[in-house]
């Protein structure tokens, strides 16, 4: 997210010089004064303050809008730009900072038109450039993502942000080269980046270079033991060398920093599974999913540990639900004709293993074991 409150700060700052001095202009300045100094409760109080005295500023409506912003009040923030906007109706500025609220409030139609907007008014704003295709990439929108960042860094070649999300972009769509070349690139940019860090753990990771990944992780993790992505990645990493135990202290101690989070679930799962736990290993997958529903994997391992369990119709309902929110998913498909090769009906398998194959083209892993398959239902 966007520093909105330091970007309308600057402005303001400007526009507050041609305020009349008077008592609104005094609580409107101690506002700005206090938002500053991080007390954003006592901002918004000298805000309001002045909206009573003066409710057309429409300065202060940006102001207390920032304000409420940064603390996290998106619904408040929103109501005070749309005053603001009517006043300004073409500030990019403003648009953007409507766009950045929506995403908050996970809007994203809502976002992406104010996005758009904002880009229209102002064709060189590489922060909503960047935003915009973070957005859209978020939304598995990747060629559209891919144009809006590299535009960003067209217009302003050392904004690390942008060679970030170009990276994980490159990344999850397995070009792998030009995922660690634009995550490098946002090193040199800033040796400090902590994005640019993870998002090379990240790829390294989807590479399957665990001990690689591991190394970059450690590199965020040694400097701030309670972030929460180096700890997931960390688990990750443990989990797929088999190292149950380390993955099982990664998760829990993620979870120490942060209670909800479905995939710190989703790794404990897993590792029970390994570890044959299998009554831990449902309730952690459940936790999971209690926290975000249309979590895929989450069904799609709880579905695998009914099978392996021999409990098939549990199964086929986890399956069910996984393909609810990823219908064309390769992998769900694979392993629901593996159910029904379970349950001896070739035809229902032979029917999900061939729309696995179709969507498998960029898996060839996955393809080798649905080919297997599929020989192995010929030969019945």
């Amino acid at each position: 997210m966007m520093n909105l409150a330091r970007l309308l700060i600057l402005i303001l700052f400007t526009l507050s010089l041609f305020s009349c001095v008077d008592k609104a202009l005094r609580y409107y300045n101690l506002g700005v004064d206090a938002v500053e100094e991080g007390d954003i409760d006592g901002a918004i109080d000298y805000f309001h303050k002045s909206i009573d005295i003066r409710p057309d500023d429409p300065d202060v409506h940006v102001n207390v809008g920032v304000a409420y912003h940064s603390a996290g009040k998106y619904r408040e923030a929103l109501a005070h730009f749309k005053v603001a906007m009517t006043f300004y109706p073409n500030d990019a500025t403003l648009r953007f900072n409507m766009a950045e609220t929506y995403a908050a409030m996970e809007a994203y139609q809502a976002a992406s038109r104010e996005y758009e907007i904002a880009i229209r008014l102002k064709d060189e704003f590489y922060q909503a450039l960047t935003a915009y295709g973070k957005l859209l990439l978020d939304s598995e929108k990747y060629d559209a993502a891919e144009s809006y960042l590299v535009h960003a860094i067209t217009v302003k070649p050392s904004h690390n942000p942008a060679y970030v999300y170009l990276g994980l972009l490159y990344a999850r769509t397995e070009k792998y080269h030009q995922a660690t070349y634009y995550l490098y690139r946002a090193l040199k940019t800033n040796p400090a980046s902590v994005d640019a860090r993870l998002g090379l753990g990240y790829t390294f990771y989807r590479r399957r270079l665990y001990e690689d990944a591991i190394e970059q992780y450690e590199r965020v993790y040694v400097k701030d033991q309670e972030n929460v992505r180096a700890l997931l990645g960390l688990g990750l990493c443990y989990l797929a060398g088999g190292h149950n135990n380390q993955a099982e202290n990664m998760f829990e101690r993620a979870l120490d920093v942060e209670t909800i989070l479905p995939k710190a679930y989703k790794g404990l799962g897993d590792v029970y599974f390994n570890q044959k736990r299998y009554v831990a290993a449902i309730a952690n997958y459940r936790m999971a999913i209690q926290q975000r529903e249309d979590f895929s994997d989450a069904y799609t391992s709880m579905g695998i540990l009914y099978i392996a369990t021999g409990q098939l119709e549990e199964a086929r309902q986890a399956f069910d639900d996984a393909l609810f929110s990823r219908p064309d998913d390769p992998w769900v498909l694979y392993h629901l004709g593996q159910l029904y090769i379970e349950l001896d009906d070739s035809e229902q398998a032979r029917s999900y293993l061939e729309k696995s194959l179709q969507n498998s083209k960029s898996d060839p892993d996955l393809r080798t074991l649905v080919l297997k398959s599929l020989k192995s239902i010929k030969k019945r």
